[in-house]
């Protein structure tokens, strides 16, 4: 505390001289303008600084975002296709790396193969989990009447007993991921289009210079109060009363202080309508296109436990998800001949509006497993158990896209199909199976929507419950959700 008041002080010491001529600052500086008191910096600060807006209306920014992400996501995300997907590269598995998450603890490295280049974009994964007994061997030993081994066995049990490796990867090119770098020749003659200081705030800027190197003494007046700024002396001062020229420093520094201040003013509406200008060139239909690039991504995996714990597993998963129109069908399938780039851009994204507002997103996913044979053994009481090796392999397709037109400040109805079969290999306790499902949620009254989807599967056991049942397999399900 007293290091802080110390700051404060000698913070305070440069304005000391100029306190009985200034005065102190009002204890509500006027919003609209820089007090005399001020600084030019100080009042730069307090109108534009960061983030250049009061409370009040950095309050209101927030729910107005608010507001405009939930637009992104209507209804239950749970399991949408149209979910944003990650850049670069989307972890596919749940390895929990980098911190401890519900029993997880472990660590990770982002592209550590540095001579793959940025093409090659990559991350290794080590974790640790919260080891337990393997259910079956459990459910086996309680048969059995070995209860007392049970407890042994898990309180001998270990983190290090469940440890998984983890390597998932992805290419980054023009064609495939989201990275911005691949499209910077677009992206920069996009943003070489956006006045980042607008002719009007320019035009003040200059007056406000050359009035300084005129009039003003100081060599660095930012840092001087209005009301104590330095005339510049003229050769025709010379004969000048105390009384004149204290009224000629009296106008100079008002007017000094009503240009900076509509300087300041000028350039805070200028920042507050830079998005609009960045909206208005195209650059954030852009990044949405970027979001919209083809993703290629696998992972392995491999996941070793001592056989109390459960069978050791190895896991590799392919994925490939798309958005629809993106960068890469402009830079590389649009005909541009005669059309400067951005101009072509702009028509791009004219004939495709109507793709680029459905969002649709699909994504394939192939997943192949394998689970090692478990030999587990009790020399004392003879007890032994033994998990055959399982092989399984599950392909999953989704598709999402939303309803109707873009309406401000309203949701629109989406669509979500899932298609899913998974075979396992000589399992007698798990079944081949297969399941399709098709959900429209429809938002009817403001903050509530109602979802309506059909279900289908290969085999009764795996519909799942449904509201009005078609037949054993298919069924429809109805809820009303509401918004948070």
């Amino acid at each position: 505390m007293k290091a802080r008041v110390f700051a404060l002080l000698i913070a305070a010491l440069p304005l000391g001289g100029f306190a009985q001529v200034c005065g102190p600052l009002p204890a509500t500086p006027d919003p609209a303008g820089c007090e005399p008191s001020e600084t030019p910096s100080a009042c730069s600060a307090r109108l534009i600084g960061p983030p250049g807006m009061t409370p009040e209306e950095t309050k209101e920014a927030e729910k107005t975002g608010e507001k405009i992400l939930a637009l992104k996501n209507t209804g239950d995300t749970g399991s949408a296709s149209i979910n944003d997907f990650l850049p670069l590269l989307r972890i596919l598995l749940d390895t929990g790396a980098g911190g401890e998450d519900d029993g997880k603890l472990g660590v990770s490295w982002s592209n550590p193969l540095t001579f793959v280049g940025d093409e090659f974009q990559h991350k290794v994964s080590v974790v640790l989990q919260r080891s337990e007994l393997f259910e079956p061997l459990k459910a086996a030993m309680t048969a059995a009447s070995l209860d007392d081994d049970i407890e042994t066995l898990e309180d001998n049990i270990s983190e290090a007993d469940d440890i998984t490796f983890d390597l998932s990867f992805g290419p980054s090119s023009e064609r495939f991921g989201r990275d911005p770098r691949q499209h910077q020749v677009l992206l920069s003659a996009i943003l070489r289009g956006v006045d980042l200081v607008e002719p009007a705030v320019q035009s003040k800027r200059e007056k406000v210079a050359i009035f300084e190197v005129d009039h003003i003494a100081d060599v660095n007046p930012t840092n001087v109060p209005f009301c104590a700024i330095a005339r510049k002396i003229q050769p025709s001062d010379a004969g000048d009363k105390e009384e004149e020229k204290q009224k000629k420093d009296d106008t100079l520094r008002k007017d000094y202080r009503e240009m900076t201040t509509a300087l300041l003013l000028a350039e805070r509406a200028s920042l507050r309508d830079f998005a609009g200008r960045l909206r208005k060139s195209g650059f954030y239909s852009a990044l949405d296109l970027v979001s919209n690039q083809e993703q290629l991504t696998g992972s392995l995996t491999y996941r070793e436990r001592d056989e109390s714990v459960g069978p050791d597993e190895f896991k590799a998963t392919v994925s490939y998800e798309f958005g629809g129109p993106n960068l890469y069908k402009f830079e590389k399938k649009t005909n541009c001949t005669g059309m400067t780039q951005t101009a072509c851009f702009t028509k791009y994204l004219e004939d495709n509006a109507k793709k680029i507002r459905s969002a649709q997103r699909l994504r394939v996913n192939a997943e192949y497993t394998k689970l090692s044979r478990v030999e587990f053994a009790l020399p004392a009481p003879g007890f032994s158990y033994v998990a055959e090796p399982v092989e399984r392999l599950a392909i999953t397709g989704t598709y999402g896209r939303y309803l109707g037109d873009e309406r401000p400040g309203q949701r629109r109805a989406r669509l979500d199909v899932s298609v899913s079969y998974e075979d396992f290999s000589d399992d007698p306790l798990r079944q081949d199976r297969g399941l399709a499902s098709v959900a429209v949620t429809y938002p009817f009254i403001e903050g509530f929507y109602l979802s309506l989807g059909a279900v289908y599967a290969t085999k009764p056991e795996f519909r799942g419950d449904v509201d009005a049942e078609l037949s054993a397999r298919a069924g429809f399900t109805y809820k009303i959700l509401e918004d948070k």
